[in-house]
C-alpha cells in the first residue's frame, strides 16, 4: 500500500453538514501523525517542499493534533 501526503495551499477547518463515519485507516493515520509530530519545521519543509508560511501552519497543525482525530 502506498500513502500519498500532499500539502495544500489553503487549509480550512470548515464544518460541513454531512454524516460522518469512522475512518477505515485510523490506526495507520495515527501512526503517521505521531511520526510527523516529531519532525522539525526543516524536516517538514524538505518533505513537503513548501514555503515557510505553509510549513509554519503545517507544523502547528501536527503539534496541536490529537492522536484520536
Amino acid at each position: 500500500m502506498k500513502i500519498i501526503l500532499s500539502p495544500t495551499k489553503t487549509m480550512t477547518n470548515k464544518a460541513f453538514d454531512i454524516q460522518v463515519s469512522d475512518p477505515i485507516f485510523s490506526k495507520q493515520a495515527d501512526k503517521i501523525r505521531k511520526i510527523l509530530k516529531t519532525y522539525s519545521k526543516d524536516d517538514l519543509k524538505k518533505l513537503y517542499k513548501a514555503s515557510d508560511k505553509i510549513i509554519d501552519k503545517t507544523y502547528d497543525y501536527y503539534q496541536d493534533a490529537e492522536a484520536s482525530c
